[in-house]
């Protein structure tokens, strides 16, 4: 009799300004102690890193610890889905990288945020709950599955050893925002298939990025400047 194969551990990391005492508070690492089975968190507290660092460290370190599925999330995030793990295997059976929300069409410019970059809405694709007047409000941007150029960066998974591969790593130039982008421009660059999957997930924040704040309007402009070249 042959065993059946067991599925490898779905890797999250995330990264946290809260102090370590506190990391049990957070919204993901609550909601995590639903799902343990299958699914390792690693969380880096009182963080003050850009993101990029955090994420290539393990995007390396990790195959050695046989995970095929790396996901980056913020630490806002709480996974609402009973169904997690069998819809993350499902999804790294088919495509590369996978996210929530995000959009297929793109054009590079300002404000550079996933939904403002497309000119349609018709090519917008997923679902997030958001906080909204003292309640909880389903935010749907359109149909998912759906193939897309680029996610937000509250949710991306991918199969390790497709990042391994065709070295597609976060720009560390981009420090908490604009990564993302950055990220899922590459790999579609390279051919590699993005998509949207219908995973529930609540996002304890409005999810709108303050585009006058100065640190987001270093990293746009940094941001532009690399892809006009293109």
């Amino acid at each position: 009799m042959i065993s059946p194969i067991e599925p490898k551990k779905i890797l999250l990391i995330s990264a946290s300004r809260v102090s370590k005492d506190r990391l049990n508070s957070t919204p993901l690492f609550q909601s995590i102690q639903y799902i343990q089975d299958q699914v390792k968190l690693i969380m880096f507290p009182e963080n003050l890193k850009g993101l990029p660092e955090i994420y290539n460290e393990h995007i390396s370190h990790h195959l050695k610890e046989n995970h095929d599925i790396i996901a980056f999330i913020h630490d806002d995030v709480s996974i609402e889905d009973s169904m997690f793990q069998k819809k993350m295997y499902q999804a790294t059976q088919h495509k590369s990288i996978i996210g929530i929300a995000g959009t297929s069409e793109i054009t590079i410019g300002k404000p550079a945020l996933w939904h403002k970059m497309s000119l349609n809405e018709i090519y917008w694709s997923g679902a997030v709950a958001h906080p909204f007047q003292g309640g909880i409000r389903m935010t749907h941007f359109g149909t998912s599955p759906k193939d897309c150029i680029v996610l937000d960066g509250l949710f991306i998974a991918a199969r390790l050893i497709d990042l391994l591969q065709n070295n597609i790593f976060f720009d560390t130039q981009f420090k908490f925002h604009h990564y993302d982008l950055d990220f899922c421009i590459q790999a579609h660059l390279k051919g590699l298939q993005i998509s949207t999957w219908p995973i529930w997930m609540y996002h304890n924040s409005p999810g709108l990025a303050s585009i006058n704040d100065p640190a987001f309007r270093s990293s746009e402009k940094l941001f532009v400047q690399k892809y006009q070249k293109h």
